[in-house]
């Protein structure tokens, strides 16, 4: 991380953090509202089970590739808030940038259907899925570094902390539940998606320090 002023502090772009964290709320108030729709919908599918890329081959598929472009989109808006803050950190813009790119294409490479032969459009959406999982992990780790440039707030520090539980308890869960056959994964999938909605939201915050 760098101090300094950020690029478009300096030619007085000072709305952008504005226009990011409305959009990063946008694409959150869209994001939820479509897992939600899709847990209410009559899919057949268990949340305790199934994973959720399972409705992106359900016939709400689209309810599906909505949740995707819309976390994918306040992901973008979070990295292009960073630009705009007095002080930097370039692994916490990468990472951002990797996860919002991950999340925008997973909708147009399905999952394979269950008990199917591996296809590479399936292992492409797998890839998506794991770089998008380390992404998030890794950006919650960075925010949560930069407590101090927030005013060293407590409160975005506890947060932070809370989140990336969150997301280690999904991302573990995850891992042990398909290596020991535990039925089991959807359930932590979504905590991993609690802990990743939390980050978004702590990106917000962070954009909106002065």
């Amino acid at each position: 991380m760098s101090s300094g002023i950020g690029v478009f502090e300096r030619v007085q772009h000072n709305d952008l953090r504005e226009f990011c964290i409305a959009v990063i709320a946008l694409g959150l108030a869209l994001g939820i509202g479509s897992l939600v729709a899709l847990h209410l919908l009559p899919t057949g599918l268990s949340p305790i089970r199934n994973p959720v890329s399972q409705y992106g081959i359900s016939k709400y598929s689209l309810g599906y590739r909505l949740q995707t472009l819309s976390f994918g989109v306040a992901a973008i808006a979070s990295a292009i808030g960073l630009i705009a803050l007095p002080f930097r950190s370039y692994s916490l813009f990468t990472f951002t940038l990797l996860f919002a790119v991950a999340r925008l294409a997973i909708g147009w490479f399905p999952m394979d259907k269950p008990d199917t032969t591996r296809t590479s459009t399936g292992r492409t959406h797998g890839l998506l899925a794991i770089t998008a999982f380390f992404s998030a992990i890794f950006a919650a780790d960075k925010a949560g570094n930069l407590t101090v440039d927030v005013g060293g707030s407590q409160s975005f520090l506890h947060f932070s902390a809370g989140v990336q539980l969150l997301l280690w308890i999904g991302l573990v869960g995850m891992f042990l539940s398909r290596r020991l056959k535990m039925n089991m994964f959807g359930v932590v999938e979504r905590i991993f998606y609690l802990g990743m909605i939390g980050w978004l939201i702590e990106m917000a915050w962070l954009i909106s320090a002065r």
